[in-house]
């Protein structure tokens, strides 16, 4: 009995042994060293990185199942540092340059053709300085400044044939100034104020023609007073009274000769009464309708 209990704590302490073993070699295994690969099923070369001391050093690069380079990022000290790209269909996608793990320098993301598409520059991994769109035949579409992650000074959208499209002001990431949208042949489309990201002010829109279309006018971002929109030979074409952002008062809608062919009234936004004229002037309908209080 005695020689079985002694045997019984041999083996115990034998077990014990063999797993102190086993995780000192498990930790050995995963402490990887040198130069690292992987494979697909097929044979075909995954990912091949350099090691020290459990760390990524070096290039890391990626292929596809076919042998396509996807990736080449470099590391130091187990962290992004440097250069990176990424490919598709053996054509470069994307580039961008690290520091210590994180965006820093320049970052460019290209069309199938080779255009870039996209350039930013980046600060401790935040986007500092000019972001660039472009379009595929390589015309610039889209710049502005970037100042603490938000757009800073005149942002300019641009056709694809290089036409000016539009160009307004930031002010620590809000729109602060006018506002102004071309036609492609390079006419003013929209004339817009803005005061702290809202529409303020006088706004107008325009025919391709020069004609002015509409006018508004806008104070803290709502619809406020008398709004008039033109036909394209130049005739009034309605005039609508707003108050809050709802219209309020009379609307009057006018034919090319300037007769007037339907009015409104409002109140609070809500419709209390309708006339309709015939071609000479003279009323052919008035209707009242019920006014709501709102809560």
């Amino acid at each position: 009995m005695k020689n079985r209990k002694v045997l019984i704590i041999l083996i115990l302490i034998l077990f014990v042994f063999i797993l102190g073993l086993l995780s000192i070699m498990g930790s050995r295994n995963t402490n990887k060293e040198g130069t690292y690969k992987t494979y697909y099923d097929n044979g075909n070369l995954h990912s091949e990185a350099n090691y020290v001391n459990g760390k990524l050093e070096g290039p890391y690069t990626l292929y596809s199942e076919n042998g396509d380079l996807l990736k080449t990022i470099n590391y130091k000290n187990d962290k992004k540092e440097g250069l990176s790209k990424t490919y598709s269909e053996g054509k470069l996608l994307s580039e961008q340059t690290y520091k210590n793990g994180e965006l820093d320098g320049f970052n460019r993301i290209y069309y199938k053709n080779g255009i870039i598409k996209i350039e930013t520059d980046y600060k401790n991994g935040m986007t500092e300085g000019f972001f660039k769109l472009y379009h595929k035949n390589g015309n610039l579409k889209c710049k502005v400044k970037i100042k603490n992650g938000k757009s800073e000074g005149p942002l300019k959208t641009y056709y694809y044939n290089g036409q000016l499209e539009s160009e307004v002001i930031y002010k620590d990431g809000k729109i602060d100034g006018p506002y102004k949208l071309y036609y492609e042949s390079g006419k003013l489309k929209e004339f817009l104020n803005y005061k702290n990201d809202k529409k303020d002010g006088l706004s107008k829109f325009y025919y391709e023609n020069g004609a002015l279309k509409t006018v508004y006018e806008f104070k803290n971002g709502k619809l406020e007073g008398l709004t008039k929109s033109y036909y394209e030979s130049g005739e009034l074409a309605a005039s609508v009274n707003y108050k809050n952002d709802e219209k309020d008062g009379p609307a009057i809608f006018y034919s090319k000769t300037g007769q007037i062919y339907f009015s409104e009234t409002y109140k609070n936004g809500q419709k209390i009464n309708r006339k309709t004229y015939n071609k000479l002037g003279k009323l052919e309908s008035d209707r009242d309708y019920p006014y709501i209080e709102k809560n």
